[in-house]
Formats: structure tokens, C-alpha cells, sequence
């Protein structure tokens, strides 16, 4: 870009947090509509982390989730619909669906970050066409799965231009992203972290994209500068964004163009790493993921337990020693009696 024609731009979405919040059927009110007090989103890089985190930890139950949104709510305002008067008030389908969808599209974007070509094969398909072929996108049903992306290759092609096909497919999720990379299976089996990469950033940002629509720009006032030899008549520009979510988009965006980020795995914050193979952004949130390891590893050995497993099987399907197993049998077996003593 010519040095004359660079442009400074200013980001701003103005939240307001009422005061008091309460639930009408499936929708969320402001109550009076007393504000408790209004913030920059541009000064908060915990939204999304936050919003992702809220949707990994809450328990898959309309109450759960219910009270869960309330709380996030509470403290940061509504998620899809404009902050003041007269907008609607948010719905529990409005707020999850686009929780979830924003919370899958980070868990992608980390996967490229933090270089996790097992992920990646996991939600990128490589499928072996030839020119002039189309093969329809076929998406999981379960919604805990993040949606697939399929990258097709044709065989006898070397050209270097590519484009993209989108077709819409299940209500409330986003619209699959299929490219059709001209290129060789020989060299997918050659570099596949690259591609692998290639791939799930094109559908990352495409989505991401998608949402920035409908942003303005604007001006948050003017500047006048005068000396004996001429007037200097400036402008202050921004992008407005109308929602707490779109603004979070926005955010999503600038990041894309960040380096040298890494996204933590266990608060889902973005962080520049000390070390080429640095997981966590601190010493606490290590910890919180072994903590979450342990708990997950326990959780799956008493259901393998309560499945009618022997000792040794367990131990075997899991992969830890009879010892290990038995600890932990033992240790619920325990706090269960202790809770029937305590009543």
C-alpha cells in the first residue's frame, strides 16, 4: 500500500450491563433497564476466551446452561442483540447457538496455532478427485464435533489458482467451507502440517468474515490544525460494530494477522510462548489442566467400573496399572459412604 493512502482505524463497540437481569420464558430481559455501567469490548481480550471457556465447562442441560448464560450475562451484557432500546431481549436458543459456533471456530484457530496435526486430520478431509469433479460436504449431525472441512485434491492438476464453493447445510451452524486446492496428493504427503493449516484457516477466516457483516465506519469526531501557512482538517475514524458478538468477531479478526501466538489450552487465551513447545500461557493454568486430566481420567474409570468391568479390564483400557485403578475405585467408594454417614 502506498505510504499516502495507509490508514489508521480505531475499533469501538460501547457495551451496556444492566443492573437487573431476569429470565421470561426463554428470553433474558433487562429487567427496568436501570444500567449498572457501560465498557469498551475493545479493552477486554478476555471476551472470547471467556465466552469459549463457558462453553467447554457448562454441563449440556437447559438448566445448566440456562444459568450459566444468566451469569455471563450479568457481567458482560447480552451476546447477539444491540445493548440499548428499543432491541429485543436475547433468547437462550439466540445466545448458545452463537456461543457454540464462535467456540468451535477458536478451537480450529488454535488448532493451526498450536500446530495440532492430530486435531487437524481430525476435522480437515483430504479427498482424492479428479479436475472437474464435486463432492458434496458431508457434516456431523452431533454438534459437539467441530464441522469438518474438506480440502480436495485432483490428481492431475498443477495449477495454482484455487476458489472456493459454499453450500448451507444444518439450521443455526455454519456454512461448510469446501476448497478445491489444485495441487497433487504428492505434495500433501510431503509438507501435510502446512496444508492441514491451509485448510482449516481458510474455513476460519471465512466464517469470521461472514460475521463482520453490516460493520460501519464512522468518525468519533474531528480535528482542526492551523498554522500561518495552511489548515489541517482531520478526521478520527472507527469501525462500529452493532453487537457485543460482532465486536468479538472483530477481535477474532484482528487476531488472525497476530504472530508468534499461541492459544493457551487451558483458558483458551492468546499468549506469546517462551518455548517452541509452550502448551500454557502460566504455571496455574498447567496445573488446571493436569487437575482436568486427572479428573477426566477418574470420571472414566468409575464409568467403566459402574459398567460392570473387572479391575484388570479397566486397568487395560485406560492404560494405568491395576494399583492405579483400584486407588481410585476405592477412594469413590469411600466418599460415598462418607456422604451417607454425613446424612
Amino acid at each position: 500500500m502506498h505510504e499516502d493512502l495507509q490508514f489508521p482505524m480505531q475499533c469501538s463497540f460501547r457495551q451496556t450491563v444492566y443492573k437487573n437481569y431476569s429470565w421470561k420464558g426463554d428470553r433474558l430481559t433487562s429487567g427496568d433497564g436501570s444500567i449498572f455501567r457501560r465498557y469498551d469490548a475493545f479493552g477486554r481480550p478476555d471476551l472470547i476466551p471467556s465466552l469459549v471457556r463457558l462453553v467447554k465447562d457448562t454441563t449440556n442441560t437447559e438448566r445448566a446452561r440456562k444459568a450459566a448464560m444468566y451469569k455471563w450475562v450479568k457481567r458482560l451484557g447480552w451476546l447477539t442483540v444491540p445493548p440499548n432500546p428499543p432491541s429485543p431481549p436475547e433468547t437462550y436458543s439466540q445466545f448458545w447457538t452463537a456461543a457454540q459456533d464462535l467456540a468451535y471456530l477458536w478451537d480450529l484457530h488454535g488448532f493451526i496455532l498450536n500446530r495440532k496435526l492430530t486435531d487437524l486430520r481430525n476435522l480437515v478431509r483430504f479427498e482424492e478427485v479428479f479436475p472437474g469433479c464435486c463432492l458434496d460436504f458431508q457434516s456431523p449431525v452431533d454438534r459437539s464435533i467441530l464441522p469438518k472441512v474438506d480440502l480436495m485434491a485432483p490428481r492431475e492438476s498443477r495449477a495454482r489458482t484455487a476458489y472456493a464453493k459454499d453450500e448451507h447445510y444444518l439450521k443455526n451452524q455454519p456454512e461448510p467451507r469446501t476448497m478445491y486446492w489444485l495441487g497433487t496428493v504428492e505434495e500433501l504427503e510431503e509438507e501435510p502440517m502446512y496444508y492441514y493449516q491451509l485448510a482449516a484457516f481458510e474455513y476460519v477466516a471465512h466464517h469470521v468474515e461472514q460475521h463482520l457483516k453490516g460493520v460501519s465506519l464512522t468518525s468519533k469526531g474531528r480535528t482542526v490544525a492551523r498554522d500561518s501557512k495552511q489548515d489541517h482538517y482531520k478526521l478520527k475514524p472507527r469501525i462500529v460494530t452493532i453487537t457485543l458478538l460482532q465486536a468479538m468477531y472483530l477481535q477474532f479478526y484482528i487476531m488472525l494477522n497476530d504472530r508468534n501466538k499461541r492459544i493457551c489450552e487451558a483458558c483458551s487465551k492468546v499468549f506469546v510462548p517462551g518455548r517452541s513447545d509452550q502448551k500454557y500461557c502460566s504455571t496455574a493454568c498447567k496445573r488446571t489442566a493436569k487437575s482436568r486430566r486427572q479428573r477426566k481420567h477418574q470420571q472414566l474409570v468409575l464409568s467403566l467400573w459402574e459398567e460392570g468391568l473387572s479391575v484388570c479390564q479397566i486397568a487395560e483400557r485406560v492404560n494405568r496399572s491395576q494399583a492405579r485403578v483400584e486407588s481410585i475405585i476405592e477412594k469413590a467408594e469411600r466418599s460415598k459412604q462418607d456422604g451417607k454417614t454425613g446424612t
